[in-house]
């Protein structure tokens, strides 16, 4: 027997099918109305779990949900159509738009969080990934590295730069630099050239070259790593190999990768150039 009411047992109970129980046994010892005077509840309460013991034995004590078994707020079914469609379209081509984009693009009569909400429950949305994520991969990547396995090489304009300008122009300094660093170890390597072009970014390479052979480093199987730049690469439209390439492939016995367009990598050089 509960020392409290039976409302309120049900309240702070852990264990709501055991009070259930206990009160539809004892109305089915000692009748209902008595039952329910006993526990400090109502006579519906109480014919409510007894009529759903009988259909339904121990299985009726539970808790039903709540949930309507409608609801006129729910989203239409040619809005999830229209969104999933337009979002599996972007992916077999490689984009991607957000949220926001996707709802004003479509005319969508729902909120930003309703379109992810349902993006979401089809596995259609892939959050992107912070920055601190970004960066413990990219380090798990680096320490797989041998080093020099992997350079980077790109040119920095040096008569951009506010706090060096006038000195630059008094003394007529170069007014390019040539820069490569090795991603496992951190070293860098620099040169300065009065012209950014190929025939001045060959040399470089030769100049790394001759330094690496001096300390015994052996460059095969390396990779080297630039931007699309004329200075590297020939145009688009050429089919023409650069003599960058070639003493990358030729000398260093190395391959020469170029940075895919449109990937941002263009910050990441420049923060050590």
């Amino acid at each position: 027997m509960y020392e409290k009411k039976y409302y309120e047992f049900i309240q702070i109970s852990k264990d709501r099918y055991a009070a259930r129980l206990e009160l539809v046994e004892a109305a089915l010892k000692y009748g209902i109305k008595p039952t329910a005077r006993e526990y400090g509840t109502t006579v519906k309460t109480v014919r409510k779990w007894v009529r759903r013991y009988e259909a339904d034995k121990k299985s009726g004590l539970v808790e039903l949900s709540r949930r309507p078994h409608t609801s006129p707020d729910a989203t239409k079914p040619w809005i999830r159509f229209k969104l999933y469609q337009e979002v599996r379209r972007l992916q077999e081509t490689g984009k991607r738009k957000s949220a926001s984009r996707l709802r004003r693009d479509l005319a969508l009569p729902v909120s930003v969080p309703t379109v992810l909400k349902l993006l979401r429950e089809e596995g259609l949305w892939r959050p992107q990934r912070k920055v601190a994520e970004k960066k413990r991969d990219l380090r798990e990547v680096k320490r797989r590295l041998k080093a020099f396995e992997k350079l980077q090489i790109d040119i920095k304009y040096l008569d951009d730069i506010p706090e060096l300008y006038e000195e630059y122009r008094r003394h007529q300094l170069p007014r390019y630099q040539f820069t490569a660093r090795c991603v496992r170890t951190g070293a860098i390597f620099i040169a300065y050239g009065r012209e950014k072009s190929v025939t001045n970014a060959a040399l470089f390479l030769l100049a790394l070259y001759r330094h690496f052979q001096g300390y015994g480093i052996r460059l095969e199987g390396s990779v080297v790593q630039t931007d699309n730049g004329t200075e590297f690469t020939a145009p688009w439209n050429s089919t023409k190999v650069t003599i960058f390439t070639k003493v990358v492939e030729r000398c260093w016995h190395a391959t020469h990768h170029r940075i895919p367009p449109g990937a941002k990598t263009g910050p990441t050089l420049e923060k050590w150039t």
